[in-house]
């Protein structure tokens, strides 16, 4: 067996949270892109939560997918 122990951070892009958290990490740290997503962040963080009514689409209810 060969192996390899990375210094790195790892995510689990399998939930949605995870995603979230690695796009997250990666587009702050973008050469190019770093700091307008920063700002584009902070303006979501300001920005009041709006939290959508009760949905009777499968897609937007309480209702667990597999990925969740």
């Amino acid at each position: 067996m060969f192996a390899c122990e990375l210094a790195s951070k790892r995510f689990d892009c399998g939930s949605k949270l995870g995603l979230l958290s690695a796009t997250l990490h990666f587009g702050l740290r973008h050469p190019v892109l770093g700091e307008p997503f920063a700002a584009l962040v902070r303006a979501a963080a300001d920005a009041p939560l709006v939290v959508p009514p009760a949905a009777t689409d499968r897609t937007l209810s309480t209702a667990r997918a597999v990925n969740d």
